[in-house]
């Protein structure tokens, strides 16, 4: 097999740089594993889905972060028929928290999960466009993951707390996430910031021209959709929000 490219190669450390998943060592160009990037090392996920898990273990929020990255690494539970992506997107919306993918991901998980039968799951299912083959398959892989964490020393198999939210059983102590539950919401936030920096945005409308009271409009491309400036160190670019976000359903 081919090695790798040179570029890729320093592409990928520094990616483990930033995350402090690696650091150089002294007199030379090599660089070796830090505690985090030995823990890393052995999730079947990517770097920044694993440190989610990790940091959501070492700071008490086992639950909401297996679930969601059980949820970031399988295909989204959040379907759309042909000729119904108006309903499928309505139906997000109710489900929609915080205006946030993340927290609306927990949000219908832990409805599915706290379902009393598969009929009733198969029921919200339907109702809210989501796949229940899909959300069993986040429920597998949330299990898997307590399984790493567990062999790793980062929770105990003997909480029935865990096993009952990692199997999706209706006896599951994870509570539904709604706007309600701020101080859960806002860690989890949190969390994620610290998982997926520096790949971070952080949205600041200019400041207004002239004398006009209004608030500044956004720029917007040829289609209408909302353009957003990114800065990092090769410069500004434009981006849009994906369809599909509830950021841009808001």
């Amino acid at each position: 097999p081919q090695p790798p490219a040179t570029t890729a190669v320093r592409s990928a450390v520094q990616v483990l740089a930033q995350l402090g998943a690696v650091e150089p060592l002294p007199a030379n160009q090599d660089v070796s594993l830090t505690a985090l990037g030995y823990h890393l090392s052995s999730l079947p996920l990517d770097v920044r889905i694993g440190k989610l898990l990790l940091l959501g273990a070492l700071l008490g929020c086992v639950d909401a972060t297996t679930t969601l990255a059980a949820g970031l690494s399988c295909r989204s539970p959040f379907v759309a028929p042909f000729g119904m992506r108006a309903e499928a997107d309505e139906a997000r919306r109710t489900l929609a928290v915080g205006n946030s993918d993340h927290l609306t991901l927990l949000h219908a998980y832990s409805l599915w999960s706290g379902c009393s039968s598969r009929a009733e799951q198969e029921s919200l299912c339907q109702q809210y466009f989501l796949s229940h083959k899909g959300l069993q398959l986040v429920c597998a892989t949330k299990r898997e993951l307590l399984d790493h964490l567990e062999h790793a020393g980062f929770v105990n198999r003997a909480s029935s707390t865990l096993r009952g939210s990692a199997l999706g059983s209706v006896h599951s102590a994870a509570s539904t996430l709604t706007p309600h539950h701020a101080s859960d919401s806002q860690l989890i936030k949190a969390l994620l910031v610290g998982a997926m920096w520096p790949r971070v945005a952080k949205v600041e409308a200019p400041a207004s021209k002239g004398k006009g009271r209004g608030a500044p409009q956004p720029e917007r491309s040829d289609s209408g959709d909302v353009r957003y400036k990114v800065k990092d160190d090769a410069g500004v670019s434009s981006a849009a929000l994906h369809p599909s976000s509830v950021l841009a359903m808001a």
